[in-house]
């Protein structure tokens, strides 16, 4: 029941009917408020348009990687009209507004061991407008996104699966192949780690004058002494005979025998070009090669050298009076004579090759390199023994085709940290460090990168012929 000062015939007097429309402090200021920040949006776009040298920026999801920097047109990539109006409709997240063929256009980029889905496309793993410094350095949860169920995401499924589920380097990285499989190395070579870094060193100067130098150079500078790496620091270059075996295994070649002068001024000449001649090693090529250098070397040194003893132009019969009725004339000695001297340096030339082949090929070819057995050696023209074949070498370039790596940057190391060269004594020895080796160092405890893409290459490059043949370059990136 009201009381008799809040009735119904009174209800105007104590009920403020116009309050609504009366004004008051919060709703004077959210207006003022809402007025004010109007005014400043409208003030910062026209600032931007103004007085910004590139406005564009405003609306740009992030500033792009250096490498693409220096293309100011973004039509060169974003070649499909309303692509980027797609990806904000609900549903369109795998959406990529830049098509594969626009990064194909200046990017060499095969597909992944040509095993990917159809879904998958450049920009799914390298996105742009995110301030990174490079876009192939991804994370690695683009890569575990299959490789940590690699069955499911393949065309193949299950079969001739060769890799691991992967996912992470330090959680379940399975052991290098090489290591796994115990693979031998199958290089046609004779080669003994051990005894070069660990027992030549220590062997007695005194006994091995000539090697005195070179085996101090390999003391002080171990390893490094031959395996040098290329100018980009990343991988050890070849082996070459001549940089580094020659200087303690040259291929010599003497000549045998007793060489006399009539005059000791031309003896001393002779025995002069004895010692260089000796001094001059073979070369390290083929057998063929070889023979033909030495004949060529043996020719224009008796040529120019008088080696085979000859009868004088006077007082020598050659030939029997009473068989022609008389001696012959001086211009007929002279040039039986010079037949004779050309028969007698072929000879002689002929006879120095024998031995020297047989010094070569028996003893020091012999001492790093394997003949086949199966090849039989035939007599060539000149009546001297057939050639020896040997098997090709074959030593492999890289060991870890899958990966990249790059030795400038573990400088800091001993190469006998990671190789274990000082106790291996066969060839078949493939000296590759394990995953536990790099695991050592590449853990987050220690700091040194440990993503996949540190390692390893997305793009088999071995595919790239498969793919690029019909690919065509936009001809206007160069102008």
């Amino acid at each position: 029941m009201p009381s008799a000062f809040r009735n119904q015939k009174n209800l105007n007097e104590w009920l403020e009917l116009d309050y609504y429309q009366r004004p008051r402090g919060m709703w004077r200021w959210r207006n003022r408020l809402t007025l004010l920040l109007f005014v400043l949006c409208v003030a910062g776009v026209a600032g931007a348009f103004f007085f910004l040298p590139r406005p564009a920026r405003l609306v740009q999801a992030g500033p792009v990687t250096s490498a693409h920097s220096i293309v100011h047109d973004c039509e060169r990539c974003h070649q499909e009209s309303f692509s980027t109006a797609k990806k904000l409709l609900p549903g369109n997240a795998g959406v990529r507004v830049v098509p594969d063929h626009a990064c194909i256009q200046c990017h060499d980029g095969p597909p992944h061991n040509l095993v990917q889905s159809e879904e998958v496309r450049c920009a799914t793993c390298h996105r742009e407008h995110r301030g990174r410094p490079s876009l192939a350095r991804v994370p690695d949860g683009e890569c575990t996104v299959c490789h940590a169920d690699l069955k499911n995401h393949r065309k193949g499924g299950e079969k001739d699966l060769v890799f691991n589920n992967v996912h992470a380097f330090n959680d379940d990285h399975p052991e290098f192949r090489l290591k796994r499989d115990k693979d031998k190395d199958n290089a046609k070579l004779a080669f003994n780690h051990e005894f070069h870094l660990v027992e030549l060193p220590r062997l007695p100067k005194e006994k091995f004058e000539r090697l005195a130098e070179p085996l101090k150079r390999l003391k002080e500078e171990g390893c490094v002494r031959c395996h040098q790496p290329d100018p980009a620091g990343r991988y050890m270059e070849p082996i070459n005979y001549e940089n580094h075996c020659a200087e303690c295994h040259p291929l010599s070649v003497q000549l045998t025998g007793d060489f006399k002068a009539e005059k000791a001024a031309d003896q001393r000449r002779l025995d002069e070009a004895i010692k260089e001649f000796n001094k001059k090693p073979a070369p390290h090529k083929t057998p063929s090669v070889v023979r033909a250098t030495l004949r060529e070397r043996l020719l224009d040194f008796v040529q120019v050298n008088r080696v085979v003893p000859g009868e004088a132009e006077e007082g020598a019969a050659l030939i029997d009076r009473g068989l022609l009725g008389k001696r012959p004339t001086v211009e007929q000695w002279k040039w039986v004579n010079d037949r004779l001297g050309t028969l007698e340096r072929v000879l002689f030339s002929s006879e120095q090759l024998e031995g020297a082949e047989g010094s070569l090929f028996r003893h020091n070819c012999n001492h790093c390199h394997f003949e086949q057995k199966d090849r039989q050696r035939d007599k060539d023209d000149d009546g001297l023994p057939g050639l020896p074949v040997y098997k090709e070498t074959n030593i492999p370039r890289r060991w870890f085709t899958h990966a990249r790596f790059s030795h400038q940057h573990h400088r800091m190391l001993n190469c006998t940290q990671c190789h274990e060269a000082k106790t291996s004594r066969r060839t078949s020895d493939v000296l590759m460090p394990s995953v536990d080796s790099c695991k050592q160092c590449h853990n987050p405890s220690v700091g040194v990168r440990n993503d996949c893409v540190e390692c390893h290459n997305y793009h088999d490059r071995r595919h790239a012929h498969e793919i690029h043949k019909n690919w065509t370059i936009d001809e206007s990136l160069g102008k």
